[in-house]
Formats: C-alpha cells, sequence, structure tokens
C-alpha cells in the first residue's frame, strides 16, 4: 500500500529509522535534548524483566498468607490473588491458573492446631506449581496522616511434585516491598472509604505481585520501593 507521496509501508519504516538516526548524529554534534525521543522511536517503551520466570504450562496456584494478620481484612488474601493471578492469564505467563478461592479454601482446614504445608495445600488445589507469598506488613499510611500506603512480602515458588522451594535461593524468600504514591487526601475514616482504599491497594499488591514473573513497561508497574 502506498501514500500519497508514492511511499510504501517499508520505505515509510526506513524513513522513520533514518530520520532517528539522523536525530542521534544531530544531538551528538550539537548538544540539543533529542536524544531520548530518538531512542524511544527506535527501541520502544522501557521494559523491566521477570525477576522468576515460570514453566507457563505447568497448573499454578497464587497462595497469599497472612497468618499474623497483617491485613486489615481477610478479603484482601484473595483480592491480591485474584488480581495477580488474572494479570499472570493475561500476560500468558501461566496458561493454567487454578483459582486462589481454592487454597484459601484449602489452608483454612487446618487439623489439630497444625497448619497445612504449602505443597499439601497445592496437592489439594491439583497445582503443580504454588506462588507463596507471605505478608509482613501493610499500612494505609506511613506517617499516620496522608494516605500513602504500603506493604511488604515475602515470595517463593514451590514445586509441589518435587516438594521442594524452586526459587528463591533464600529461604526466608523475596522480599517484595510496594508503595503508592502519596495522596494529598487523608486517610479514609469510613467504613466504605477504608473497604474501597482496602481494595485498592489489594490491587497494586497483587499485580505487583505478578510482574515479578513477567517482563512489562516501566509505566505500567506497579511501584516498588
Amino acid at each position: 500500500m502506498t501514500n500519497a507521496l508514492g511511499l510504501n509501508r517499508v520505505s515509510m519504516v526506513s524513513a522513520v529509522v533514518l530520520c532517528a538516526a539522523v536525530c542521534v548524529l544531530v544531538a551528538t554534534l550539537s548538544g540539543c535534548n533529542i536524544v531520548a525521543p530518538a531512542y524511544y522511536i527506535i527501541h520502544g517503551p522501557e521494559k523491566v524483566p521477570a525477576v522468576h520466570e515460570l514453566d507457563s504450562k505447568r497448573p499454578t496456584v497464587v497462595f497469599v498468607d497472612d497468618r499474623g494478620n497483617r491485613l486489615p481484612r481477610r478479603a484482601m488474601r484473595q483480592t491480591i490473588g485474584e488480581t495477580a493471578q488474572q494479570a499472570l492469564l493475561n500476560e500468558k505467563a501461566i496458561v493454567d491458573m487454578i483459582d486462589t478461592r481454592g487454597a484459601i479454601a484449602a489452608s483454612s482446614q487446618d487439623r489439630a492446631g497444625q497448619a497445612m504445608s504449602i505443597v499439601d495445600i497445592g496437592k489439594a488445589v491439583g497445582a503443580d506449581v504454588v506462588i507463596y507469598a507471605t505478608v509482613d506488613s501493610f499500612t494505609l499510611s506511613t506517617d499516620g496522616q496522608s494516605f500513602s500506603p504500603a506493604a511488604t512480602l515475602r515470595v517463593k515458588v514451590i514445586d509441589v511434585t518435587a516438594d521442594k522451594r524452586t526459587w528463591p535461593d533464600e529461604k526466608e524468600g523475596y522480599p517484595l516491598s510496594m508503595v503508592l504514591p502519596p495522596r494529598t487526601s487523608e486517610i479514609p475514616r469510613t467504613a466504605a472509604e477504608l473497604r474501597l482504599a482496602e481494595e485498592e491497594v489489594g490491587r497494586t499488591i497483587g499485580l505487583g505481585l505478578a510482574q515479578l514473573f513477567y517482563k512489562y513497561e516501566r509505566a505500567q508497574g506497579a511501584s516498588r520501593r
């Protein structure tokens, strides 16, 4: 297909690349500030690599654990897990996701005061792999005045069939710290405001958890510390 000037698509692409190259050369010689736009044209948006890559075909479940009761509501575990699993599906990092609600339900079946192991939880829902996240801290305000939520988690990947941790090497897990930019608004006070705020933060945490396992554009990433 040609445009009004008679250029086909290949010629147009070549012209864009040539233009970008000229911009870089001119910037180098003149010191002007057009290098960044030229770089963007050639290379596209900045990508953040996955921290750990998963086997996309193995049945996988996200299980968020909060035995220390750091989260204000237990339902937030489901919000975090569902957001993470949907992001992993959307990005095709995993094609066979098992609903996080099944893992939460299985974990509640502790017997005689003994918590089920992560491997047993995985087996109970038919998962080969468990993305296991423990909540270490959570707050809606880091300064007690502004709405500036933050949370810290430790993340592990457990191979259920092999009964072992496959990532990370550290026994304690991979530390994930999430923070939302401070807002000028005050900390939510009413029950309805708190619920909405907690759901929003839960979704942000879930997205950040999922983004450990696939490449994404920095501008679309959840905030980390």
